[in-house]
């Protein structure tokens, strides 16, 4: 509990700070939690639609996951 009441002191904060700095109003803080919960449905959606069909459709072309996953990736660790 603790720590969420942070976040959300800390969010509000940085809202209040941009407001005094950019001139935003007050109001968009409040929009804060439906954007996350939007932004939390679309990726959520994108991720069962992907796995549903097995790839991705980009531009009216269809990319399967196997041939996504078996791209030519830099190694993460190069000192290796």
């Amino acid at each position: 509990r603790f720590c969420s009441a942070l976040l959300w002191i800390l969010l509000f904060t940085s809202y209040a700070i941009h407001r005094r700095v950019n001139g935003t109003p007050a109001w968009t803080a409040m929009l804060h939690p439906a954007g996350a919960l939007i932004l939390a449905y679309i990726v959520l959606r994108s991720m069962f639609l992907t796995l549903r069909r097995g790839g991705v459709v980009w531009r009216d072309t269809f990319y399967p996951l196997k041939t996504l996953r078996s791209a030519n990736l830099p190694d993460p660790d190069p000192l290796r």
